[in-house]
C-alpha cells in the first residue's frame, strides 16, 4: 500500500464509485461534530495536584488553562457547541508523572475531569513550553491508555515551542519525545493490543488515529518496511472490527449510537481500506437504515443593520427560522428542501418616522455534496420575497403605503456543524447579513 502523507484526515481518500458517493456525503455529515469516547473511567490516584476549572458552556466554549511548577502553560480549548450542557471542567496536573512507555517526559501528568464525559466538538490540548525546545514535530501529547502503552493523539498545529492536538475524552494525557526504541516498541504492542467492543466506536476510532500517528512516526524514521506493516495491520483491525459490527442486529432505533458507530466505521473503511467487499457492506447497511432516519434541520436568519440616508437612517432587523430536509430516501439524493417565513421589522428616522413591517416568504433549495478535498458541504439556495407596508409618521398626518421586495436570491455555503455561520457585509450599510444553521440528526 502507498503511504504517501494523508491519511485520516492527512492520507488521500480511496476511490470509490457512484453508488457510494451520497453514503460517503451523508455519513461525513453526521460525523462533524459528534465525536467522543467513553472509554476508559478515571480513577483518582492520589491528591498531590495543582489544578483550574471553568465553566465551558456550549453557545460560547471556551478554555480551561493553567502553569506547571516548572512554567509550561496547558489548555483545554473547547469550541462552540463541544459540551451539550454548561459544565465545570477541571484540569489537574499531578506532581509526578504516572508510569508509561516513555523515557524522556517533557511535562507531568494531566488528569481531565469529569469523569466520562464526552464531547460532541472535540477540544484542543494546548502545551506552551517555558523551556526551549529544539524541534518540536518530535513532540508528542498521548493519551496514556494503560502503564504500558501510549495513544499518541493527532497533532493539529505545532510551532517553536507549542503543540496543540485534539482529545476526545476526559483521561490521563502527557507528553514526551519518543525515542526511535520506543516508538518501535509501541507499534508492535499496538498491533497486538486488545480488541474493542463492536458498539465502542468512539475507543476504536482513538486507536485508530494511535496507529497512524506511529505510522507516521515511522516514515519520518525512515522505517517504511515497519509503517507499511502497521498500516496493512490497521487495514485488518478495521475490516474485523466492521464486520463484527454489522454482524450484531440491528436495534429497534437506530437513529442513534447505532447510526452514529455505523456512519463513523463508514468513514474508516472508506479512508483507509481498500476492501470493495466490506466498502458495499457498509452502504447497502446505511441504505438499510436510512429511511429510519433523517437530516433536518434549520436555516436562521438574524439579519441586522443600518443605512444612512439623507436626514436620517433605516434600521433593518430580519429574522427568520426556515425548516429544511435532506433528501435520503429517494432519487435525487442530497437534495435540500425547505420553506417557511421570516419577519422584517424597519424603522426610518427622519423628518418623518416610517415602521416598515413586512412578511417573508422563503423557500430552500439545494444539495449535500463535497468538494475535491472530499470535504461535506450543504449548498443551500434561497428564494424570498417579501412585502408588507411602511406605516410614515409626518407633521402633516399618518400614511401606509404598501412595500414589496419582488424576488430575492441568495447562495450560501454550510460545513455541516451545528451553529456554523456565514456573515456578509450589506452593500452601503453598517451591519451584516447573518444566516446560523441549526442540525436535527434525528426525527
Amino acid at each position: 500500500m502507498n503511504l504517501q502523507k494523508n491519511l485520516y484526515g492527512e492520507y488521500p481518500m480511496k476511490t470509490y464509485n457512484n453508488r457510494n458517493i451520497l453514503m460517503l456525503l451523508i455519513l461525513l455529515f453526521f460525523l462533524v461534530g459528534l465525536f467522543g469516547c467513553k472509554e476508559d473511567s478515571n480513577p483518582i490516584v492520589g491528591n498531590d495536584f495543582i489544578s483550574a476549572s471553568a465553566v465551558i458552556s456550549p453557545l460560547s466554549g471556551g478554555q480551561v488553562a493553567l502553569k506547571t511548577d516548572q512554567g509550561d502553560s496547558v489548555y483545554l480549548i473547547f469550541p462552540k457547541y463541544a459540551v451539550p450542557n454548561p459544565t465545570q471542567i477541571r484540569i489537574e496536573i499531578l506532581k509526578d508523572v504516572l508510569p508509561n512507555p516513555f523515557g524522556n517526559n517533557l511535562i507531568p501528568t494531566i488528569r481531565i475531569l469529569p469523569d466520562g464525559l464526552k464531547l460532541t466538538e472535540p477540544a484542543d490540548l494546548k502545551v506552551k513550553f517555558f523551556n526551549p525546545q529544539t524541534d518540536t514535530s518530535q513532540i508528542v501529547l498521548y493519551y496514556l491508555k494503560q502503564s504500558d502503552l501510549a495513544f499518541p493523539l493527532k497533532k493539529t498545529s505545532c510551532s517553536d515551542n507549542t503543540i496543540r492536538a485534539k482529545i476526545f475524552h476526559f483521561s490521563y494525557y502527557g507528553g514526551a519525545a519518543p525515542t526511535k526504541g520506543e516508538i518501535e516498541g509501541q507499534s508492535d504492542k499496538m498491533k497486538t493490543s486488545s480488541g474493542f467492543d463492536p458498539m465502542d466506536w468512539q475507543g476504536f476510532s482513538q486507536f485508530v488515529q494511535a496507529m497512524l500517528q506511529y505510522i507516521e512516526m515511522l516514515q519520518m524514521l525512515g522505517e517504511d518496511d515497519k509503517a507499511n506493516d502497521l498500516l496493512n495491520n490497521l487495514e485488518q483491525r478495521i475490516v474485523e472490527q466492521v464486520n463484527a459490527f454489522l454482524d450484531l442486529p440491528i436495534p429497534n432505533d437506530p437513529c442513534g449510537e447505532y447510526q452514529l458507530a455505523l456512519f463513523k466505521y463508514g468513514e474508516m473503511v472508506q479512508l483507509i481500506t481498500s476492501n470493495n467487499q466490506l466498502i458495499e457492506r457498509v452502504a447497502d447497511r446505511i441504505n438499510e437504515i436510512r429511511n429510519r432516519c433523517a437530516i433536518r434541520g434549520q436555516l436562521e436568519y438574524d439579519h441586522d443593520f443600518t443605512y444612512l440616508v439623507s436626514g436620517g437612517t433605516i434600521h433593518r432587523k430580519i429574522t427568520a427560522m426556515i425548516p429544511f430536509y435532506v433528501n435520503t430516501i429517494h432519487q435525487p439524493f442530497g437534495e435540500i428542501v425547505g420553506e417557511g417565513q421570516g419577519s422584517w421589522d424597519g424603522l426610518v428616522s427622519d423628518v418623518c418616522t416610517g415602521y416598515e413591517t413586512l412578511i417573508g416568504s422563503v423557500s430552500l433549495s439545494g444539495e449535500l455534496t463535497a468538494d475535491s478535498s472530499g470535504l461535506a458541504w450543504l449548498i443551500f439556495n434561497t428564494n424570498e420575497v417579501w412585502s408588507g407596508s411602511v406605516t410614515a409618521v409626518c407633521p402633516n398626518g399618518t400614511k401606509t403605503f404598501p412595500m414589496n421586495t419582488g424576488a430575492q436570491f441568495d447562495d450560501l455555503r454550510f460545513r455541516p456543524e451545528n451553529g456554523y455561520t456565514v456573515i456578509r457585509p450589506v452593500p452601503g450599510a453598517s451591519g451584516n447579513y447573518k444566516w446560523i444553521l441549526h442540525l436535527q440528526l434525528q426525527p
